[in-house]
């Protein structure tokens, strides 16, 4: 069955969304650059973050349990 162009809803040019450009005025080489950086700080921060909150777990363990012995 032939559809007319533009009729199916499902066309290359109907579906294909437009990307914005890759290359920014700015230099997106630099903006990815600091992304990365920025989350590899983010995932670093959470790591401190969860160490500090299972030590503080383990040490009110210990003491509730020194306690109620």
């Amino acid at each position: 069955m032939i559809v007319p162009k533009g009729t199916s809803g499902d066309s290359a040019e109907e579906a294909a969304p437009v990307d914005p450009p890759l290359m920014s005025p700015e230099g997106s080489g630099a903006n990815l650059a600091s992304q990365a950086h920025a989350n590899i700080d983010l995932r670093l921060s959470v790591g401190i973050t969860v160490k500090v909150v299972a030590i503080i777990t383990v040490t009110a363990v210990i003491t509730i349990a020194l306690v109620i012995i």
